[in-house]
């Protein structure tokens, strides 16, 4: 992503103070460097959106939290061309971005595991099973932490997520399940991967007033 506000940024940060309105604004939590990793397949299209979109809600909301995408390929790999195109027009330039591999990252700990499927949790799951109860779908957590509601102000991120995952069991996360998981748009038209960027963005939202948003008083 480029220096400044993109438009994308202002987009995003516009919305989410909207949304955040009826029940309190967005703001940082205490907690220091708070760590938030997405994955995906090969972390060339929908982990990097994730990465993205996420890297633009918190970057005047929740300084203190780092951002981060991987996947389970080859790692140094750039975005695909649609990716390129249709984040560029949202005034994100992705450029820049190469894979890692989710292997290589996890020893950082990360308090959260936002996956883009459920073979994603599993493959997470399989390098470390201690990582299970901070590791969910996109999809998955902002359910669960709709029906949970917003984490207090001041709550570890780690601790709120293991909170989410209270009778949660691997088993859940066997087979393919549109409910929980984003379809990949690799080999599919741009207006799939357009559908996809948006699907992103507006669960990303949801997921940071969710997360990072004070109660209301």
């Amino acid at each position: 992503m480029g220096t400044g506000t993109s438009a994308a940024e202002q987009v995003l940060l516009g919305i989410s103070e909207a949304a955040g309105s009826e029940s309190g604004v967005l703001e940082a939590q205490t907690a220091p460097d708070e760590r938030v990793l997405f994955v995906c397949t090969g972390n060339i299209c929908r982990s990097p959106m994730a990465e993205a979109f996420a890297r633009a809600l918190v970057s005047s909301k929740a300084p203190h939290v780092q951002i981060s995408s991987a996947g389970f390929l080859d790692e140094g790999r750039s975005v695909t061309r649609e990716i390129s195109k249709v984040m560029m027009k949202r005034g994100v330039d992705m450029s820049g971005h190469r894979s890692s591999v989710t292997a290589a990252v996890l020893d950082r700990r990360p308090d959260l595991i936002i996956c883009m499927a459920r073979q994603h949790v599993r493959a997470v799951t399989d390098l470390d099973p201690s990582l299970f109860t901070r590791t969910f779908t996109l999809k998955e957590f902002v359910r669960l932490a709709e029906t949970e509601g917003p984490r207090r102000a001041g709550e570890p991120l780690a601790e709120y997520a293991n909170k989410l995952a209270a009778g949660r069991q691997t088993g859940h996360m066997l087979g393919i399940r549109a409910a929980d998981d984003i379809a990949d748009p690799i080999g599919q038209s741009l207006s799939t991967y357009r559908k996809c960027a948006t699907e992103i963005e507006t669960l990303i939202i949801k997921m940071g007033a969710l997360i990072w948003k004070a109660p209301s008083p």
